[in-house]
């Protein structure tokens, strides 16, 4: 069970429509969706307008009169990020809580002025084909989704070289399932290994999965835990826990590097993240396409290394 992170000295988030940044602001827009239960999920018929359904933050969770969008709906249960047209990038575990046919994933949930969240529709609602890469392990918390069809997006780019300690890094994502908050400026505090790294970005529970951004807006990981739990406990009610700015051990994220390198060596047909297409002629190297990798032997199979253990259609309730 991951625990999740905390704000860090003054509280970060903030809503998409206060992001300074136009390039921040316009690419989390698109490309980062909610991860809802199917359940939270109301369409009506006649316009096509989605609802999302939840309780509001203060109190379904206790929460002191004053805390940080205390009115706000909770409904998101994770984060993911738009990586090609029609996969997501999130953490492994939240895979694992929701079966795939009962998750779907909202893009557009955010508020647009003060107190006005934007009208969403069925077209920005997607469901979970399939778990296409997937780890949940000491070592590496990743899940890439393929969507049940393309995604207006476009993607965010993934970037495969390592972070730097006090590089400057962003955040988007849905923090205890809240419309989307954003984190503008960030920072790269610790390395743990070759596939996960610290950084410093205010987030709660419902940030899992949440895309780690650059400051040239490529993907370099998801937030996948945090070092003490979210709340703290004052007389009959509860406040967001605060604490130092200059503690080095804060959310852990899991580079993008080892998802990518299980998608691909697994031969799945994504040219924007393997240079793989199937049908073209060509057969790359971790390549499955029968098309393209068939021999009189028969079709060539790519041995992808290390066994990938994945959630399969109907995933764990």
């Amino acid at each position: 069970v991951a625990i999740e992170p905390v704000i860090f000295g003054a509280d970060d988030r903030i809503e998409v429509y206060e992001v300074t940044d136009d390039a921040l602001r316009d690419a989390v827009a698109r490309a980062v969706p909610a991860l809802v239960r199917r359940g939270a999920v109301r369409i009506y018929s006649a316009s096509g307008a989605v609802r999302l359904s939840g309780p509001a933050l203060g109190p379904s969770h206790d929460l002191c009169d004053g805390e940080a969008h205390f009115d706000q709906p909770s409904v998101a249960s994770c984060s993911a990020t738009l990586i090609d047209d029609d996969l997501v990038l999130t953490a492994g575990h939240c895979v694992e809580a929701v079966s795939c046919d009962d998750q779907r994933y909202v893009f557009g949930w955010f508020y647009e002025s003060p107190g006005v969240l934007g009208a969403i529709d069925s077209s920005a609602l997607f469901e979970c084909a399939e778990v296409v890469a997937f780890e949940h392990s000491g070592s590496d918390d990743f899940a890439i989704v393929r969507l049940d069809r393309p995604a207006p997006g476009p993607p965010l780019a993934m970037r495969l070289e390592p972070v730097a300690v006090d590089e400057v890094v962003s955040l988007a994502g849905y923090p205890l399932g809240l419309p989307m908050k954003v984190v503008e400026a960030g920072a790269v505090t610790g390395i743990i290994s070759s596939s996960r790294f610290y950084a410093r970005l205010d987030a709660h529970p419902g940030n899992s999965g949440s895309g780690v951004f650059d400051t040239s807006l490529r993907v370099v990981g998801e937030l996948t835990n945090g070092p003490v739990g979210p709340f703290v406990t004052v007389g009959a009610c509860q406040r967001l826990r605060v604490i130092g700015e200059d503690t080095t051990r804060t959310e852990t994220i899991n580079s993008v590097i080892p998802a990518v390198a299980q998608l691909c060596a697994s031969g799945f047909p994504s040219e924007r993240l393997c240079g793989v297409v199937c049908g073209d002629g060509v057969c790359a190297a971790g390549e499955s396409c029968e098309q393209d990798c068939a021999t009189d032997a028969g079709p060539v199979v790519a041995d992808a290394g290390v066994g990938v253990a994945r959630p399969d259609a109907a995933g764990p309730d």
